[in-house]
């Protein structure tokens, strides 16, 4: 009750725990494609999305630009094959970003495709209007500051409908956590196995605690600390934004080019850690998260700490 109300999802939306994000797109992908899926991939995790779909043997295809880049709604072409449409609307592995007009218009333009929508580094920020899209999903140990292990997955009433033809027709769907074992199993106010109840428990007070606090005041925060966070990385030597597009980039990921492999290492003399590049990045970026958790007080200690080296 208290996620639902804290993201405002629609009432009739359901949502389960799975063991993580990843889990998630390949019960997405099971339960809701019988061939054809088409991912928009900027990014490591957007791409790993379409792999699942590869390795489940369906036939997925992609729309790909070059990471540190995004997508504008007409560059985009969907197959008219297409059954659903997978989009990470926050890359981050680059600090890239997808615009929510563009998902909306994709909506308008493919009303009977459905949308799958990867929130995991976006959520609680990003403002999704979830009656626009079929899916989304999130873990909890971004956004939300909980341990790994839990994933939360947003379903809306025409994805368990699709679920339910495709059993009909008789496809597999695999043997563990369907859209259907959830579903029976949420309107009984139960799941499917044994979920992690202590995460889900945890889950649930972070989400009264920021409703108390309240979601504008955390998005207006969020929006400063970026801000804090932009302005150092444009005035240090040794830094440069990877994504180059300010619209482009992402609020809740802050990526930065290093030019002196020292940053770090400085940095951490300070007790200062950040995350480094992610994948082929992993020596020439850091990546800074700015979730709720982080304070603008934090942002800023962290912003004088950069300009000191540079």
């Amino acid at each position: 009750h208290q996620v639902k109300t804290l993201l405002n999802i629609p009432a009739e939306y359901e949502i389960y725990m799975a063991g993580s994000a990843s889990e998630i797109w390949e019960r997405i992908l099971l339960n809701t494609v019988d061939q054809f899926s088409h991912h928009l991939v900027y990014g490591d995790f957007s791409k790993r999305f379409y792999h699942y779909a590869t390795a489940l043997d369906k036939k997925p295809s992609m729309q790909e630009v070059p990471w540190g880049k995004s997508f504008s709604s007409e560059d985009v072409i969907i197959p008219d094959q297409t059954e659903l449409i997978g989009i990470c609307q926050n890359e981050t592995s680059t600090g890239a970003s997808i615009q929510l007009d563009l998902i909306y218009n994709l909506r308008k333009r493919y009303p009977d495709t459905l949308l799958a929508i990867d929130i995991v580094s976006a959520v609680p920020y990003v403002n999704l209007n979830y009656s626009m899209v079929d899916m989304a999903f999130f873990s909890a140990q971004k956004g939300f500051g909980l341990p790994t292990g839990l994933g939360i997955w947003i379903v809306s009433p025409r994805a368990i409908e699709r679920a339910s033809a495709l059993r009909r027709k008789g496809k597999m769907m695999g043997a563990h956590h369907t859209i259907e074992q959830f579903h029976q199993n949420y309107k009984k106010g139960e799941v499917p196995s044994t979920p992690n109840m202590l995460a889900i428990y945890l889950l649930g007070k972070i989400a009264s605690d920021m409703n108390e606090y309240g979601i504008e005041r955390i998005r207006k925060e969020t929006d400063c600390k970026a801000a804090i966070l932009d302005k150092a990385i444009e005035d240090s030597a040794l830094l440069k934004h990877f994504v180059k597009s300010s619209t482009d980039r992402s609020k809740t990921t802050i990526v930065a080019e290093v030019w002196d492999a020292r940053v770090l290492s400085t940095l951490q003399r300070d007790y200062i850690v950040l995350s480094n590049g992610y994948g082929m990045y992993k020596d020439q970026h850091i990546r800074i998260g700015n979730f709720p958790a982080k304070s603008i007080d934090d942002m800023t200690h962290l912003a004088e700490a950069l300009k000191s080296i540079g």
